[in-house]
């Protein structure tokens, strides 16, 4: 049996670190204390030990695709559909939610500027991983 998979390396990218201070510094801190967010993926290696032990191939990459994003705030309008509905949804007004993203905005400004062109980078990490098993 061959099993393949790929997930997202990003719980430590700048977005999601400062998702995550933006939520705990601010009026919204109590109630978005208890969020279940993005969890850290173990490390690749941690996966290899796991799956060498089962498997007759493992095969492990990693790499950082670079999204060129538009729009006034692409990387809230990707985050929103992922890592910051969680947050979100746990605020209960629309002001809240409001204030929450603005301040949320005005710290990935100086990370994630847009561009000359109009475009706003965002390095995407991402982990692979082929695994074949013994046979039996």
């Amino acid at each position: 049996m061959l099993a393949v998979a790929s997930s997202s390396a990003s719980h430590g990218a700048g977005w999601h670190v400062l998702m995550r201070e933006t939520a705990a510094e601010g009026p919204w801190a109590a109630a978005l204390a208890d969020v279940d967010g993005v969890k850290p993926l173990a490390s690749p290696e941690a996966y290899y030990g796991w799956l060498s032990a089962l498997c007759e191939t493992v095969d492990i990459w990693t790499t950082t695709y670079l999204h060129a994003l538009t729009g006034d705030d692409p990387v809230v309008d990707w985050m929103l559909g992922t890592g910051l509905r969680p947050y979100v949804e746990a605020l209960s007004s629309d002001s809240d939610r409001r204030a929450f993203l603005d301040a949320y905005r005005a710290r990935l400004a100086p990370a994630f500027p847009r561009r000359a062109d109009g475009t706003t980078l965002l390095p995407f990490p991402r982990v692979f991983l082929v695994a074949r098993r013994r046979a039996r």
